[in-house]
């Protein structure tokens, strides 16, 4: 009798070896992630490149208008006011950062279109609420980073021109993490680059030669 056990155990032991032999390359094959080639990274990130210096690009054609448009006390302004108006756009910007990791986590359609719904309302509420600190404490900031008496009128007049837009900055800070999220960074760089530029400039022109503020 033991020897029929001691039998009829190994060869149930070896069909269960055999079985897991067989199975587990099919199981891991679709476990195991495609790993993206590096044609596929350089896509993806090189786009993202293009719009993190996007900003710096902005700001330095704000300086080119003011400076041809304008005297060197609102050029010596723009210093200050754009470190403060920089400084609470990048607070903003952490939603973006938020709305991948989250959207990364979310599954299912219709959780995915909340997530993003939800990502927006918030985005708005906090742009608005960095909006209202630019316009009620934006000459505190101003002082506490050496604006002088002279310049402390024009540095707060394109802090509070920078603030009306912060909302929507925000909100588009946000649709720029879900679409990284998605996988997409063609779009957020088309609507940087060639919307947020041309409206930049638009906007440089009409404020600052036509009608100068």
């Amino acid at each position: 009798k033991k020897e029929r056990w001691h039998g009829r155990f190994l060869l149930s032991a070896g069909r269960r070896s055999h079985t897991r032999a067989a199975s587990p390359p099919d199981a891991a094959a679709e476990s195991v992630p495609e790993v993206p080639t590096k044609a596929a990274l350089l896509r993806f990130a090189a786009p993202l490149a293009a719009v993190s210096v996007t900003g710096p690009i902005l700001s330095t054609i704000d300086t080119a208008f003011v400076g041809r448009c304008a005297g060197t006390v609102d050029l010596a302004a723009l210093g200050p006011a754009c470190t403060v108006t920089d400084l609470i756009y990048l607070i903003c910007s952490t939603v973006s950062t938020a709305a991948i990791k989250l959207y990364a986590d979310v599954q299912g359609e219709k959780a995915r279109q909340r997530h993003g719904a939800t990502c927006l309302s918030v985005a708005f509420f906090i742009g608005l609420l960095a909006s209202l600190v630019c316009v009620f404490f934006g000459s505190s900031l101003l002082q506490g980073l050496g604006a002088t008496p002279i310049m402390m009128a024009a540095a707060q007049k394109y802090v509070i021109v920078r603030a009306m837009g912060l909302p929507l900055a925000s909100v588009a800070s946000a649709m720029y993490g879900l679409c990284v999220g998605q996988g997409d960074t063609k779009t957020p760089l088309l609507v940087t680059v060639g919307l947020s530029s041309t409206l930049n400039v638009v906007f440089d022109w009409v404020l600052c030669a036509v009608i100068p503020l």
